[in-house]
């Protein structure tokens, strides 16, 4: 987020203000989105992030299998205490 806020804080400074940018909502997010996928520092950033989310749902699903084992475990630990 910081990034492209950044980039956009720049292409206003750079223009002279939003209005000067572009005469619509529309117009200036068209341009934002133009001068975003140029920058190559917020392209570098957004690859980063990417990276970490996806290690993040990685981490999710191992926490998870994780999880289902140790339960399987501990059902077979009690239903083995149960029959002794």
């Amino acid at each position: 987020r910081l990034s492209k806020a950044q980039v956009e804080r720049g292409l206003i400074k750079k223009m002279g203000g939003e209005k000067a940018l572009a005469p619509t909502d529309k117009a200036r997010a068209r341009i934002f989105t133009l001068a975003l996928d140029a920058n190559e520092n917020y392209k570098a950033q957004l690859k980063r992030h990417d990276a970490i989310e996806l290690q993040l749902e990685e981490a999710k699903v191992e926490v998870a299998t994780l999880r289902d084992k140790l339960n399987l475990m501990l059902t077979a630990m009690r239903v083995t205490g149960d029959s002794d």
